[in-house]
């Protein structure tokens, strides 16, 4: 099994944390965070706007698309940081720690043979 293949089934054997985490606190905190810019005057970019709101679709999937929601949330985050930066580093570091995780308990010898093919 690819390294990447064991990390994603790990990470979403954890992800209900951090769901809970996100649902309490991350997603609340992006809609204060768009209603104080609203109401100054502000607008949010649309198309940081539009990437983040797929990120709960993508999390809520019965297999969390973890790597998608992040890939959303970094594009949300680089043209509004302020606004959906905190929440990218959050699942970017829960993906991190997976990835540590995953890869600290496997033997080296175990990763996969460069000759294999991945499709």
């Amino acid at each position: 099994m690819l390294l990447t293949d064991q990390v994603r089934l790990h990470a979403n054997a954890f992800f209900e944390s951090l769901w809970t985490v996100f649902e309490e606190g991350s997603f609340p905190y992006i809609e204060l965070k768009i209603h104080e810019r609203e109401r100054d005057g502000g607008t949010v970019n649309a198309n940081a706007r539009r990437a983040a709101a797929e990120v709960q679709l993508l999390l809520r999937c019965e297999e969390p698309r973890l790597a998608d929601a992040c890939m959303a949330l970094e594009f949300a985050a680089s043209r509004e940081p302020e606004i959906y930066g905190p929440t990218y580093e959050l699942l970017r570091a829960f993906i991190m720690r997976a990835y540590e995780g995953v890869s600290s308990s496997h033997d080296s010898s175990r990763a996969a043979d460069e000759r294999t093919p991945l499709c």
